[in-house]
């Protein structure tokens, strides 16, 4: 399918990835210019009133990083805007294009998703930062495995020999010690 068979939203959104990639170019030429322009009045060769050489630095550097940022995002939107023209030409004659509007419900746009992924990505690397207790955590403790998980007391109540250990293991863990001997 040609893109002038094409239906007109198809149309409407490769022109803007078109114009998305025109526009990156003119901005990565201003961009040039600009530092070019930059670093010949922060090296002296352009002398301007009220010049200060922190202030050119600073300008130099913040064109830099934006140059950067774009030269990474020049090529991806070039390839993307070319395989919508390849996925459009291996069409076939005929083919019938449906333009489907996603519900947008939550209110959520790409940004906020990208963003709560972002967060969730941090927290994953944190909780991975933790250490994991050894197996025998409890032996290294001190700490016995109840015999019965559904009354943990009856492993230490009724016994003199371990009342005191039972009463505090209960204040510190906020567990009554009512009914222990001890």
């Amino acid at each position: 399918m040609n893109l002038h068979e094409a239906p007109a939203f198809v149309a409407v959104k490769v022109a803007t990835l078109s114009d998305g990639c025109a526009t990156a170019t003119v901005k990565a030429d201003q961009l040039t210019a600009q530092i070019a322009d930059l670093r010949d009045r922060f090296n002296g060769r352009v002398i301007r009133t009220g010049d200060h050489p922190e202030k050119l630095r600073i300008d130099i550097q913040q064109r830099l990083e934006e140059q950067k940022a774009l030269q990474r995002q020049r090529p991806i939107e070039a390839d993307i805007l070319g395989r919508c023209r390849a996925w459009l030409a291996g069409l076939p004659r005929g083919a019938v294009l449906e333009q489907i509007i996603p519900d947008t419900e939550t209110g959520l746009s790409l940004s906020d998703v990208r963003v709560r992924i972002k967060k969730l990505q941090n927290q994953v690397e944190a909780l991975k930062g933790v250490p994991i207790p050894a197996s025998d955590i409890r032996v290294k403790v001190g700490l016995r495995t109840w015999p019965d998980a559904a009354d943990p007391w009856r492993h230490w109540c009724g016994r003199k020999a371990h009342g005191a250990v039972a009463i505090g293991y209960a204040r510190t863990n906020g567990f009554s010690s009512a009914g222990c001997a001890g």
